[in-house]
């Protein structure tokens, strides 16, 4: 990837004035557990009051929580995956086994399921927003791109000789990790133009986006994964500790991941200014996902992952403000890292894959 001195210097000084980097402080959340049978229940994603997942029946199907009631979207399917929602839309990924031995895209729009792609390749981990669905498509087993379907249209958005995978979609927003020969950085798409978040000698991975806010993993000088985050034209590093930290979600500007007390993978948040964690119980929470008011998350539970659902503490936070920076600072950013205002949010995220 091409690298710019003045990206890379305004970079360097964003990220000395802003690391952060608090010691979690308990704010037990008080969980919903949606699910509670003797069956595999994973993957979870939220949007406004709905959840869908993945449950194991046999077969693995999505299916989705609202209002107390859990329904299949998929009866068909017997290796569906990686569900998302954004309103009344969702979409997954599933495994064929008619002899193509692929994975295609489908989207359901509240009454219809469409099939998005059909072809001999393999496509997988989508997401969307509204009726807009990107994805990772791997032509070759090597070099995987980023593709967009609008509704009518699919593109290739990477297009490139690089490995591109773990797409996330907000409006036109996309963002995704991107192999640049020597690590992978965050690459951000504005619906015209490709923009590089990061640019370090370090793997930065597993995106997720809200309007032009950004967080992901990133490795912040150490081997375990810490959480690095984009918020209102200001680069954080969130998390600096001994314990690995991983799959981010962001709305506005708040984000939440999964964090290690020593003893499980618990959830923890960010504020913009402050880090909480916001379980303790002892046992493995995986994959949190957001809305302004609420998370979802998948957990253990007596050897079986079930599907929680809790309200967020307070309300959520007005925008990071971003301290005052020289002039020439805020110029080149402004030069290279504009995506117009802020877009209303229907859901958008990575495409991540959670494990029980």
């Amino acid at each position: 990837m091409r690298r710019s001195p003045r990206r890379a210097l305004a970079i360097a000084v964003l990220w000395a004035v802003s690391f952060a980097a608090p010691a979690p402080v308990a704010a037990e959340l008080v969980p919903i557990q949606l699910t509670s049978n003797e069956l595999i229940d994973i993957k979870p994603d939220i949007s406004g009051g709905a959840v869908v997942f993945v449950r194991y029946v046999p077969g693995y199907q999505v299916f989705r929580w609202l209002g107390g009631v859990t329904t299949a979207i998929t009866t068909q399917a017997v290796g569906a995956s990686d569900p998302r929602v954004s309103g009344s839309n969702v979409v997954w990924s599933e495994e064929r086994y008619d002899g193509s031995n692929d994975t295609e895209i489908y989207f359901f729009d509240g009454t219809t399921i469409t099939r998005v792609t059909n072809n001999s390749v393999y496509d997988y981990t989508p997401d969307v927003s509204g009726n807009r669905v990107v994805w990772v498509r791997s032509p070759s087993g090597s070099d995987r791109e980023i593709y967009l379907w609008d509704g009518t249209t699919t593109v290739n958005l990477s297009n490139n000789a690089t490995d591109d995978v773990s797409p996330a979609i907000d409006g036109v927003n996309v963002v995704w990790s991107s192999g640049d020969g020597n690590d992978t950085e965050i690459l951000f798409w504005n619906g015209s133009t490709i923009t590089a978040i990061t640019d370090d000698e370090t793997k930065d991975a597993n995106p997720a986006i809200s309007g032009s806010n950004v967080a992901w993993e990133c490795r912040g000088g150490g081997t375990l994964g810490e959480i690095c985050a984009f918020v209102d034209g200001q680069l954080y590093q969130i998390t600096d500790d001994s314990q690995r930290d991983q799959n981010p979600d962001i709305f506005g500007s708040r984000v939440v991941w999964q964090c290690h007390d020593g003893t499980a993978f618990q959830l923890c948040s960010w504020d913009g200014t402050s880090t909480t964690q916001l379980t303790s119980t002892p046992h493995h929470k995986f994959g949190p996902r957001l809305t302004a008011t609420a998370v979802t998350w998948g957990a253990s539970v007596d050897g079986l992952p079930e599907i929680f659902l809790a309200t967020l503490p307070g309300t959520p936070p007005p925008p990071a403000t971003v301290p005052a920076l020289p002039g020439w600072t805020l110029a080149v950013l402004a030069a290279l890292l504009a995506a117009g205002g802020l877009a209303s949010r229907t859901r958008g995220s990575s495409g991540r894959r959670f494990s029980p």
